[in-house]
């Protein structure tokens, strides 16, 4: 359950996204789930390694469409069509990713162990998903927060915004 070693660079989280999605939705399609992407305009890069930001996705995305696709037997089908959304926003200090879905929503006595390491309540689950992605956002840089209920579940995770090797302010240096 370890992390692998990181190799961090500066990555555009909203172009992440959109390559993750423009691959993984025809799979999630023959599975009657609509992946969606939403993005702000403008710049969105943070400091992470890429390969983590790809595991971080698959983990969030793979959970949304099990909660999603999960109609028990016997129950009316969904009036509403299975969705997951990826959005990404750049806020006042940092670059948001928030993975939603409108499943069934967590129960509020499980919310508060879903990020703790072999705890699952997926038949044939490990149990390391959420705790790895937590681990991956903590040791990049940033923060998660969960919400859950009726309507869904948002994981929502926040990075600085990327620090660029240029510097925008002439030094004497530089104008000499």
């Amino acid at each position: 359950s370890k992390i692998a070693s990181s190799s961090p660079e500066v990555v555009d989280l909203g172009e992440a996204v959109g390559a993750f999605a423009e691959e993984t939705t025809p799979r999630l399609g023959a599975e009657e789930v609509a992946l969606r992407v939403r993005a702000d305009e403008g710049d969105h890069r943070i400091t992470a390694d890429p390969n983590q930001v790809r595991r971080i996705l698959v983990n969030l995305v793979e959970n949304a469409v099990d909660a999603v696709a999960s109609d028990e037997p016997g129950e009316e089908k969904r009036a509403r069509r299975a969705t997951v959304t990826l959005m990404v926003r750049r806020m006042r200090r940092s670059i948001k990713l928030t993975v939603k879905d409108n499943g069934p929503g967590i129960p509020e006595d499980l919310r508060e162990r879903v990020f703790e390491p072999f705890f699952t309540s997926k038949a044939g689950g490990s149990g390391l998903g959420l705790y790895l992605v937590r681990e991956i956002v903590l040791a990049s840089g940033g923060t998660m927060s969960l919400s859950s209920g009726e309507r869904g579940t948002s994981v929502s995770m926040r990075w600085p915004f990327a620090e660029l090797d240029t510097k925008e302010t002439n030094t004497p240096a530089a104008s000499a």
